[in-house]
């Protein structure tokens, strides 16, 4: 229960960053035709951010990175560089914002026995959400769409052509990562979770309304940072907020005076002031490893908006 409570309130606080999500659906499993390569797109700036009419195209490069390390700060093990690109389209007859992520390779790592070991059917290739609530597809790098017969992360067992334990523990690891994400209520036409990767410096007033409507009132630190507080029974999670920006600068999670995950959020500012979220750092204690901890970095780069039409 505490550990959930964890997760879900550390997901609230990253504002969603991570978008990628996992609902399964009952579908046609015919391999699907590969989606239309997008429009170019302007740099991101003040003017266009602002602007809610001037854009309906979003997209960004992610590339994360896991470490784990022992009591004495020894590396234990560190996993191969996790690439997607997330596309966001508009589609102005729903009015919900269809996302598009697609996975780079990461086989590093996977040893098999059997000449026939396809390891593109144990690997996410690609989701595809409509931004409405309806389930989401998954696909592995064979282009098969992974289906359950239950559209909640139930998380089945992708088709392997060569069944085997490792194998099926392989798949079902890479589809638990993809349902472990928040997905929150579908809004038509709502482009503020934009402010998840871009600060326009003219929303800081309204920024700050939703986090002390979601949160409540912070309080000022030494140096000079608003911290707003969620508890539950013992347990604390706190996010920290530089006040010129009303933009996130770190987390906090802990379980009575014990922290056991630390997140730091830094930007990149444009000329025009524009802020871009840039890299994230989270440093948490490995379950069942006394004194460990796993380290993840995440860069976020060319973030771009535009217009479709």
């Amino acid at each position: 229960m505490i550990a959930s409570w964890r997760a879900r309130n550390t997901r609230h606080l990253l504002l969603g960053l991570t978008t990628v999500a996992a609902a399964f659906a009952c579908r046609d499993t015919s391999t699907p035709v590969a989606p239309k390569a997008s429009k170019p797109v302007q740099r991101v700036s003040a003017a266009l951010s602002a602007d809610a009419t001037s854009w309906d195209a979003f997209s960004v490069d992610i590339t994360t990175l896991t470490k784990r390390y022992d009591a004495t700060g020894k590396l234990m093990s560190s996993l191969p560089p996790l690439t997607y690109h997330i596309d966001r389209r508009l589609n102005t007859a729903s009015g919900f914002w269809k996302t598009v992520t697609t996975f780079g390779s990461r086989r590093a790592g996977i040893v098999s026995m059997t000449a026939h070991f396809a390891p593109e059917l144990l690997e996410l290739g690609r989701t595809e959400d409509e931004g409405d609530g309806t389930p989401l597809r998954i696909y592995n790098r064979a282009g098969e769409l992974i289906k359950s017969s239950q559209p909640k992360p139930e998380v089945p067992t992708p088709k392997l052509r060569q069944s085997s334990p490792f194998g099926a523990a392989l798949a079902r690891a890479a589809v638990l990562q993809a349902a472990a994400v928040h997905r929150p209520v579908p809004v038509p036409f709502d482009r503020t979770w934009v402010e998840n990767f871009v600060l326009a410096p003219d929303g800081v007033l309204a920024r700050q309304a939703r986090l002390r409507q979601r949160y409540g009132v912070p309080s000022r630190t030494d140096r000079g940072t608003d911290v707003y507080t969620v508890a539950h029974d013992s347990n604390f999670t706190t996010l920290e907020v530089d006040p010129v920006t009303a933009g996130p600068l770190g987390i906090v999670v802990a379980m009575g005076s014990v922290v056991v995950s630390r997140t730091t959020i830094s930007y990149a500012r444009a000329a025009d002031g524009t802020l871009t979220r840039a890299h994230i750092r989270t440093e948490s204690s490995q379950p069942g490893v006394s004194g460990g901890n796993r380290v993840t970095e995440m860069d976020i780069t060319n973030i771009q908006l535009g217009k479709e039409g």
